[in-house]
């Protein structure tokens, strides 16, 4: 089994508050690490995940299918890995089942792109801050968890050859039910 799972956030930072310069060295940072570091590591393992008929499934991000999960070089990187999941789900078929799991922002020391000065930034601070403030995250599921062992069940269950042995190409959404969530506001430009 392979799980790729490395990445790195740009803590939404907007095409707007970038010069071009900025844009292309955080895109270079992100997509090295969020995409390329995902080719490379199916590359290396997946002749040995053909013969033990393996399976691999990739962290994606509420952000492989939403907007505003970060900022256009994220949200970017992360689109492109879910390409990713249906392009190996393809190529490795029938013997090597691909899958992702989209996870929404949990307490981790996910860091930002050095390029833009956000290397020594980390998520989990951004969450005690909002804590403290005594924010919710804004998900259907106020609830939710962001606690990372509560995230993987559904690597668990898409693991299990048993319990999923005829999925492949799937993303399962671990991410509060954002999906379903209401409009916060109409446009993200309307101050510009």
């Amino acid at each position: 089994m392979l799980v790729p799972n490395a990445g790195i956030w740009d803590y939404h930072r907007s095409l707007t508050r970038l010069t071009g310069e900025e844009l292309a060295e955080a895109f270079d940072e992100v997509f090295a690490v969020n995409v390329k570091g995902y080719l490379l590591a199916v590359e290396a393992a997946w002749r040995e995940l053909v013969a033990t008929r393996g399976s691999i499934i990739m962290t994606l991000s509420n952000s492989s299918f939403h907007t505003n999960g970060g900022g256009p070089v994220y949200t970017a990187s992360k689109h492109a890995c879910l390409g990713l999941v249906r392009e190996f789900a393809y190529e490795l078929a029938p013997k090597v089942r691909v899958n992702g799991v989209a996870c929404g922002g949990m307490r981790t020391q996910l860091r930002g792109p050095e390029s833009l000065g956000l290397g020594e930034r980390r998520i989990e601070v951004s969450f005690a801050r909002a804590e403290a403030a005594g924010e919710r995250p804004h998900v259907p599921l106020y609830e939710a968890s962001v606690e990372p062992e509560d995230f993987t069940g559904a690597y668990v269950l898409l693991a299990s050859r048993r319990n999923s042995g005829n999925i492949t190409g799937a993303v399962v959404p671990v991410d509060g039910g954002i999906a379903v969530r209401g409009f916060r506001t109409a446009a993200g430009g309307a101050d510009l």
